[in-house]
């Protein structure tokens, strides 16, 4: 640290945190409360200065991380400025898992399976960090953690250090800030041990009076003994302040106020007159008589800056740009930063926006013209920094091609921390084009957002909608709509789904929605409505933006087709879903739309499955795979390959399936795609289990629970259910069942939750519990209050059939017959897989009844649904061979059962 910055007064808390830094193997907390200004930095720089030697290898101190600095704010990029400390081999699967995160924020993966990838890269850090921790202490400076004015943004930071304190045993942290005390006493009684308080009090009077004739001697100024004593009252022990008293000292007379007043007078003001010494003495830079005067202007409203942005902002050679930045380093007020680049301490920063600014600029014009030139200037800066990533992107894919891994890694490393000084850039950039023009910040918020969307730089947009907010009543109510708009998909990424709702319903209630922005917001609202389990609502969204679309644009009535047609298939109204999809499918070929063509297809293809027509979902998926070749999407290829697994598992075809599905985890695993891994993975392990590999099916399917996707939880609960009937192990299936429902209800799955019901009436049958046939037929009327196509009319027959095995079984022979009647029926009208045919439940009818029922029972049954069959012209043409059952139970022989 540079020698003119003097350390006084602060011996016993240096010593304190040198006693704590000693504890070796036990970890340490310690906060440094105290007011602004006061020292809190000084002492995190004398901390380092003193301890971070490289003669001591016991201990690893990475460089003081203040929180001004913006991008440190983000637990991502703090995490990868510690990593760049730890030593190049020892974060290498760290930055590797990071490298595979970023691959996949650009290569169209699911959000879940990026949410799984980055828990991934956290705990690849995290042991990073405690293998570092075998060998050496590592200690972390946190300075201004007062800086954030986000709460959500300091809780996601506090979290990620919370967890790093407790899983790495030899670490020492410091933090330094206006409010850390509270956060002292919030962690008392936590997890969190060995927590420990500074309060950092102002100088005493010997200890001013030793920092102030330092001053004097480096600035080589003496003042006259009285006037230093009045400066010592006015600054009340903060060094800060005796800092611009020296400053402003140095270059001019002091104040005719000053020199009148008396010492006995200065010591009898009150706390807000001393107050007003602050303001005073700020206030002398709004003369602007130096050099460093327009500096600390410039540095209140810009920062960090280098020497080429001096240069650039303050119109000045480079040559005094350096010089000006040495002079600036000598006063406490100014915070060294890394890569040669400075800024104000923040206490100073507040100070002068307080007091100056309206004083010296009162129609802000000053300050529009400021942000003028900087956002030119971070214009530039941006492209360059952009281009240099461009490069690095090259380099990477150049030593990748020449298997060259350390040359990709190091690529990397610097496009990666050259991507957060991106972002950052951009948001400061945004911050001066809105305060200078808010139309044209406008333009660059949601060309940010947007970009800030597709990049996956979620935590960014929290900073662009906080600083767009304030320019609100600027903007016309069609420009609001589109900042509404963005906020919707924020809180959707987020999953704040009710939230989302909310204010979507809130945009279409608006008289000055275009078009456009009406069909996005319906669309919208119906992708929420499935999200919160309300499909019903969802369609009719869906249809009011289609019905829109069909008279403004090809493009949006595409979407809103396809979006219908998701709704319709989450339903299980597969024919509907099939219309929709199909002239989605026309749309998007004459749009020349390749990609949402071949997806259409796809989705085609697994709908056809469903309705059983196996060659044509075939030649669907068939189709889709030729596109996805010709565009080169690996991922489009996995989907269709899973796709195709299901088809051939449907249709029985095992040995098929178990090729698609193998080719769809070959893809997805080397993108190290897990939501789509645990897809496949799901659909397999039920081929496994169809196979009767029960052992590899089990194996597939819990690793599908581990780590897939919410949504996929209700299907491989299902089939896991289905494992533990084959294994008569009916309390562990019950269990799934019950677990796969209350996991449907949640995410609207209506299909799961549906088979999980049915398949509950099979075990209830098992089990013996033959009267709970009524409840079961009171919860499926509820079920199917309302008609939700194809898909529901098969399950409904099969839980018909299955309450009527159970009446039977319980005497109640009339409810039986009623159930057999309409299941059937519906079963006739609607089955199309061979496990299900009416043929196969009859069967285990059949079997079920002469394993219980009395003779006269299946006799009177045997005569009932043969004169029903008869009379019903669709079950007699489609399934006459049923009649042979009917008559070998009339012709039933033997003791009743």
């Amino acid at each position: 640290m540079p020698e003119q910055n003097p350390f006084i007064g602060r011996d016993d808390e240096l010593s304190q945190i040198k006693d704590l830094m000693d504890d070796w193997e036990k970890p340490h907390l310690l906060f440094v409360q105290g007011d602004g200004g006061i020292g809190k930095t000084r002492l995190l720089q004398e901390t380092y200065s003193r301890f971070a030697q490289p003669s001591d290898s016991r201990l690893l101190f990475t460089p003081i991380f203040d929180f001004d600095d913006r991008k440190l704010q983000l637990p991502k990029n703090l995490e990868f400025e510690i990593s760049q400390k730890l030593g190049r081999d020892v974060v290498k699967s760290y930055l590797n898992s990071l490298q595979d995160l970023r691959k996949m924020e650009t290569g169209e993966f699911s959000q879940s399976a990026i949410d799984n990838q980055k828990k991934q890269v956290r705990l690849a850090f995290l042991d990073s960090c405690q293998q570092v921790a075998l060998n050496q202490r590592i200690v972390l400076l946190f300075d201004t953690v007062d800086a954030f004015d986000n709460e959500k943004k300091w809780a996601e930071i506090w979290d990620f250090l919370k967890e790093l304190y407790l899983k790495t045993a030899n670490l020492f942290l410091v933090f330094a800030g206006r409010n850390v005390e509270e956060l002292w006493k919030s962690v008392q009684g936590s997890l969190l041990k060995n927590v420990h308080l500074i309060n950092l009090a102002s100088l005493g009077e010997d200890e001013s009076q030793e920092y102030l004739q330092q001053r004097q001697n480096q600035l080589h100024i003496s003042l006259e003994p009285e006037l230093g004593k009045k400066i010592l009252i006015l600054s009340q022990g903060r060094p800060i302040l005796m800092d611009l008293a020296t400053h402003w000292l140095a270059h001019e007379r002091p104040d005719k106020w000053l020199v009148d007043s008396s010492v006995e007078e200065l010591l009898l003001l009150s706390e807000q007159e001393k107050k007003d010494f602050e303001k005073n003495l700020v206030l002398q830079i709004s003369q602007v008589r130096t050099q460093l005067d327009r500096l600390i202007l410039l540095l209140s409203r810009v920062y960090p800056l280098d020497v080429n942005a001096i240069s650039e902002l303050l119109k000045i050679s480079i040559e005094r740009s350096h010089a000006l930045l040495d002079e600036a380093n000598k006063y406490v007020f100014v915070k060294i930063l890394p890569q040669g680049r400075i800024a104000l301490h923040d206490e100073m920063r507040r100070m002068v926006n307080q007091y100056v600014w309206d004083e010296i600029d009162p129609t802000k014009d000053r300050r529009k013209r400021d942000s003028k030139w900087a956002a030119k200037y971070l214009a530039n800066n941006i492209r360059e920094v952009s281009e240099r990533i461009e490069q690095l992107e090259s380099l990477e894919k150049t030593a990748k091609e020449t298997d060259d891994a350390q040359a990709e890694l190091s690529a990397f490393v610097e496009r990666e921390s050259l991507e957060h000084e991106l972002w950052d850039m951009k948001e400061q950039r945004l911050y001066h084009v809105m305060y200078s023009d808010a139309q044209q910040g406008l333009d660059v918020f949601m060309k940010l957002f947007d970009e800030a969307t597709l990049a996956y730089e979620f935590s960014s947009r929290d900073e662009l909608l906080d600083l767009v907010d304030k320019y609100l009543d600027k903007f016309s109510p069609e420009q609001k709509n589109e900042i509404g708009i963005r906020r919707v998909k924020y809180f959707l990424d987020k999953g704040d789904y009710l939230q989302a709702k909310k204010l979507t319903q809130e945009i279409l209630q608006r008289e000055n929605i275009t078009i456009e922005q009406k069909i996005d917001m319906l669309i919208q609202l119906g992708n929420l409505d499935i999200r919160l389990g309300e499909l019903d609502d969802s369609i009719a969204t869906f249809e009011e933006a289609v019905k829109l679309s069909k008279t403004h644009d090809d493009h949006w009535l595409a979407r809103a087709l396809n979006a219908l047609g998701w709704a319709y298939r989450n339903q299980g109204n597969y024919k509907k879903a099939l219309s929709n999809y199909l002239e989605a499918y026309f749309l998007s070929y004459h749009l020349g739309d390749h990609k949402r063509t071949a997806w259409l297809l796809n989705n085609m293809g697994y709908l056809n499955a469903f309705r059983g027509n196996r060659q044509k979902a075939l030649d669907n998926c068939w189709s889709a795979l030729e596109i996805w070749g010709e565009i080169d999407f690996g991922r489009g290829i996995g989907a269709t390959h899973s796709t195709l697994g299901e088809i051939y598992r449907r249709f029985d075809q095992l040995e098929e399936a178990f090729f698609h599905y193998n080719k769809a985890l070959d893809i997805f695993s080397d993108a190290n795609d897990i939501e789509w891994m645990s897809t496949v993975r799901c659909g397999r392990g039920a081929a496994f289990l169809a196979e009767g590999n029960l052992e590899k099916g089990m194996e597939d399917l819990q690793w599908a629970l581990d780590n897939g996707p919410e949504n996929l939880k209700p299907r491989a609960l299902h089939y896991q259910a289905q494992f533990y009937m084959l294994s008569r192990d009916w309390l562990a299936a019950e269990s799934c069942l019950e677990e796969s429902r209350k996991v449907s209800s949640r995410t609207g799955d209506r299909q799961y939750n549906f088979r999980s019901f049915a398949d509950l009436i099979d075990i209830t049958w098992e089990t013996g519990k033959f009267s709970q046939w009524k409840k079961y037929k009171d919860e499926l009327d509820i079920l199917c209050k309302q008609e939700f196509g194809e898909e529901v009319y098969r399950l409904k027959g099969s839980s018909l059939r299955k309450i009527g095995d159970l009446a039977i079984c319980h005497g109640d022979y009339k409810e039986a017959l009623t159930s057999y009647q309409k299941g059937f029926s519906l079963i006739g009208k609607y089955e199309v897989h061979s496990p299900y045919t009416v043929r196969e439940q009859l069967k285990i009818t059949s079997m079920r009844i002469n394993q219980v029922c009395p003779i006269e029972t299946i006799r009177d049954l045997g005569k009932d649904l043969e004169e029903y069959w008869k009379n019903t012209e669709e079950l007699l043409q489609e399934y006459p061979e049923a009649l042979l059952t009917f008559d070998r139970w009339k012709q039933e022989k033997g003791e009743s059962a």
